[in-house]
């Protein structure tokens, strides 16, 4: 999960419902926008879902979007009635799930609690930032290139591993596959160097156009041939309410962390014995699935769309 804006929480879409009526009849009630044998779907839920949506919300078009969600929330609730009259409300598996989303939503609110106070960022530290990632701000690039993506098995690993190796050309080690059987996909990319993981950002970066490169990963090889190189750099002005940003996702990130690690030390843990951590290591250390779940898009990649 992403870290959630709390604006993002709040209704982005408002409904009013006009009813002409006399003056005997009474109005309808506008904070309704729908009932399902008797039960109610608020605008206040209906908008709530649509600001869960974030930034699909913000493009789509309102109308088709909220009578979309809208019809999504009757179904549910027809489903959620059918459930309760058949007591699935009761089966302990069901119980336990609510009980789990129950645990998520509230840690999830916790979380952004914590997280509201703004990280103090200088100018000092947006330089450093800078400075420190040349790829992608002063040398930041358009690569385009080809990327082929073996999975690897017991029976083809040792072969296509001594293939990748001696490979100069992709046309030539995709013809080897073929003769050989072995399948494989064939992606062309065209993307700036902040849209590139770092494990692939590096290689790109050394090679040539023309150059073929690999990566040997846990399931498989990637092997890529540069096709075009393109400078695109970001100045220090341009970049900086990116960096800004970015920065302060870190330090709302490890503040989250550092809250956790405190509850942690702070509370009576006991695992039962199959459950102890591997050597009686310390936990606290380790990343936190409730926090990490929060952790936001990188606003490097976000805050520099579009520049090119």
């Amino acid at each position: 999960m992403r870290l959630a804006n709390t604006d993002r929480l709040l209704p982005v879409l408002l409904m009013t419902v006009l009813v002409g009526c006399s003056e005997s009849s009474p109005k309808e009630n506008t904070q309704v926008a729908a009932k399902v044998n008797d039960q109610e779907i608020t605008v206040h839920q209906l908008n709530l879902a649509i600001g869960s949506m974030g930034e699909k919300a913000l493009s789509a078009d309102k109308k088709a979007l909220q009578t979309a969600v809208l019809n999504n929330m009757i179904i549910q609730t027809l489903m959620e009635q059918e459930a309760e009259k058949a007591d699935l409300d009761r089966e302990p598996y069901v119980m336990q799930a609510m009980e789990a989303a129950k645990r998520r939503v509230l840690a999830s609110a916790y979380m952004q609690q914590i997280a509201t106070i703004s990280p103090s960022i200088t100018q000092e530290d947006i330089e450093k930032y800078y400075a420190a990632n040349t790829d992608l701000f002063a040398n930041r690039k358009l690569f385009v290139y080809e990327q082929v993506t073996v999975q690897s098995d017991s029976d083809n690993v040792e072969a296509v591993d001594k293939k990748v190796r001696q490979t100069q050309s992709l046309t030539d080690f995709t013809d080897w596959l073929q003769k050989k059987s072995i399948p494989y996909s064939l992606l062309t990319q065209a993307k700036t160097s902040e849209n590139i993981s770092q494990n692939l950002l590096k290689p790109l970066s050394t090679l040539d156009v023309g150059q073929v490169g690999f990566l040997k990963l846990d399931d498989g090889f990637v092997v890529i041939e540069v096709k075009d190189k393109q400078p695109q750099p970001v100045g220090l002005e341009m970049a900086t309410p990116a960096i800004k940003q970015h920065l302060q996702q870190q330090q709302q990130t490890a503040q989250i962390q550092q809250t956790v690690s405190s509850l942690k030390s702070a509370a009576m843990i006991e695992y039962s014995k199959s459950f102890e951590p591997n050597n009686g290591s310390d936990t606290a250390e380790s990343p936190e699935p409730v926090a990490t779940d929060m952790i936001q898009e990188s606003y490097i990649e976000k805050g520099l769309q579009g520049l090119e």
